[in-house]
């Protein structure tokens, strides 16, 4: 029983904690986004409003990148892992289970604005705002 109890507390806690991103939409117009791994297959996120996002995951065989799609827009973004990383700790929300938050904001442009862990603006760290890499107006889409 020890060792079992051992074993299951060695795999918990070797785990890698859990990184995802609190986005709230400052855009004006409500935002689906389509995460790297396709799980869920998109998140929408209401104009005013925040949601957790797991854009911080980039399997080996997965290119780093997610999208966003509004009505009129869409922005595509590459190579972000390593800014939301270097997020210091004192911008970081710790949770459960060594779970660890970051709260950044998107504005009409597209850009990815860091925030603290109480949604408040803040001097931005190195990388922030991350521009799209990729943008494409179109005809109005319905989300």
């Amino acid at each position: 029983m020890r060792v079992l109890l051992a074993t299951c507390y060695a795999t918990l806690t070797s785990c890698a904690p859990a990184f995802d991103v609190e986005l709230r939409n400052d855009t004006g117009s409500i935002l689906s986004l389509a995460t790297p791994l396709g799980t869920p297959s998109n998140v929408t996120i209401p104009a005013g409003t925040a949601a957790p996002v797991d854009i911080l995951v980039a399997p080996d065989d997965i290119m780093e990148r997610f999208s966003v799609l509004a009505p009129y827009d869409s922005w595509t973004y590459f190579d972000y892992l390593r800014v939301f990383a270097a997020v210091t700790p004192s911008l970081r929300e710790q949770r459960g289970f060594r779970a660890t938050r970051v709260h950044a904001r998107i504005d009409r442009s597209g850009r990815i604005y860091l925030l603290s862990p109480r949604d408040e603006p803040v001097p931005q760290t190195r990388g922030f705002p991350i521009r799209p890499q990729a943008h494409e107006r179109h005809a109005k889409v319905v989300i």
